[in-house]
């Protein structure tokens, strides 16, 4: 949701557009900077992350913003069920879980519901701190006039007595016909901010929904002695079998040592670029990996393909490339099988660092460490890391690290891919593909050859 608070309003639902040709009204802060980046690199970076911290990342504005979301509060006498509405992705519906986990804490006695992504449904339904889920959002990079339709008949059919709105694309006056209190995400967005660009405490979005929550609630916090849980995926018996009988057919069942890579990205800013990575598989493969799942692409498609024809005879006998047709919640289970997973993407990373259980809430795996590339979106709020204090550790009983570059123009409005228009896409300086490798080689190395 933080991705889209810093440029993306009301306007982007409406296709307002000016300021600049093919540039939406709502993209401006984003649009803006990447010109100024282009040109001016180091200039545009702190320029930009000033503006921001001096709006965005005010603490002025941030209490501000907070007494105004305690004046709803009061205003709400109703004891009936809380609604969480997630954003628009799958990552999102399995990060936002933490809101509901936390609420439920919260408030014990009353109902929890869930508005998410549909796609995401069967991973979350069973989870017993959501007592009703509303697969509703159809994945598109904004919402369809049908996801609308379909949340404002949810908000209006049922009494609410508070509807917590992670979607930066919706407003209150966007459910109308809705009484009740709504309290949007603004001192969420605020705080992730204002820790970004000024502090160096843990800012992933998991804690940070955690910490807005009970900042609203404080006697209720201390009262009923919440605590942040792990978020959970649960996964039908049907996906582990054909996740298992995919490793047996290709000879990979039982074997230790198994990688499973994920080269596609939502966008150019976030996907490491193709010469690189080709060299990290090429030293992966020479660091003693025989075992190597790849990911078949679907926003860059082929992508997997690419890799496999610049890699010799002898390599591309290592590799296995995951079929398409897998189902998210297969994906899942073949992820939760592997040694290591890698990733420059946050959704397939999201689904990774979460705890998997069957449906029946049984503990499976969760050996996989995780290994994550980030090139445009800020680490520190997606990325994992179980050795660096300013980072948030993946519930994995393995390790999880991230390896971010040292762009010289990346700014805080990079996290809204989207809109960016950088001529010279710098995201990746820095990072060098035998560095990632060498830290998984050593990983396995000593933890699961050995």
């Amino acid at each position: 949701m933080f991705k889209f608070f810093l440029s993306r309003y009301k306007a982007i639902l409406k296709r307002e557009k000016f300021i600049f040709f093919r540039v939406n009204a709502a993209d401006t802060i984003p649009v803006l900077s990447s010109y100024l980046t282009n040109c001016c690199p180091k200039f545009g970076k702190y320029f930009t992350n000033g503006i921001v911290k001096l709006f965005f990342g005010n603490h002025l504005f941030l209490r501000w913003s907070y007494r105004k979301q305690n004046r709803t509060i009061l205003q709400s006498t109703s004891s009936g069920p809380v609604l969480v509405i997630a954003d628009l992705n799958i990552g999102d519906a399995i990060n936002i879980q933490v809101a509901c986990q936390t609420l439920k804490q919260l408030f014990p006695k009353r109902e929890v519901h869930y508005v998410i992504n549909r796609k995401a449904y069967s991973l979350i339904a069973p989870n017993p701190d959501i007592d009703i889920v509303f697969p509703v959002f159809s994945g598109k990079a904004i919402p369809t006039q049908r996801d609308v339709e379909r949340l404002k008949k949810i908000t209006t059919e049922s009494v609410y007595s508070l509807i917590f709105n992670f979607c930066p694309f919706f407003e209150t006056k966007t459910l109308n016909g809705c009484a009740r209190p709504v309290l949007n995400h603004y001192p969420l967005s605020m705080s992730i901010a204002y820790d970004e660009l000024k502090t160096q405490d843990v800012n992933h979005l998991r804690k940070k929904i955690f910490l807005y929550l009970t900042h609203l609630f404080p006697e209720d916090a201390a009262k009923n002695h919440v605590q942040i849980k792990n978020v959970e995926v649960f996964l039908d018996e049907n996906s582990i079998s054909l996740a298992l009988d995919f490793l047996k057919n290709v000879g990979y069942y039982g074997k230790k040592g198994i990688v499973l890579f994920n080269p596609d990205a939502t966008s150019p800013y976030t996907k490491l670029p193709l010469n690189k990575q080709v060299e990290m598989v090429q030293e992966l493969l020479d660091g003693g990996v025989r075992y190597l799942l790849i990911s078949s692409g679907f926003v860059f498609t082929g992508v997997e393909k690419d890799i496999l024809n610049q890699l010799s005879i002898s390599e591309t006998k290592k590799c296995v490339i995951v079929p398409k047709e897998f189902s998210l919640n297969t994906y899942a289970a073949l992820l939760d099988q592997c040694d290591a997973y890698i990733s420059n993407d946050t959704g397939p990373l999201h689904l990774a660092a979460s705890q998997k259980k069957d449906k029946q809430g049984n503990l499976l795996r969760n050996k996989t460490a995780i290994f994550s590339i980030f090139g445009a979106t800020p680490a520190r709020i997606y990325a994992y890391d179980s050795e660096n204090s300013m980072f948030y550790p993946a519930p994995q009983d393995a390790p999880s690290h991230v390896f971010f570059s040292n762009s010289i123009c990346r700014n805080i409005t990079c996290i809204n891919k989207l809109s960016k228009r950088c001529s010279t896409a710098r995201c990746f300086d820095g990072l060098e593909p035998h560095d990632i490798a060498n830290e998984i080689i050593m990983y396995l190395k000593n933890k699961v050859w050995n």
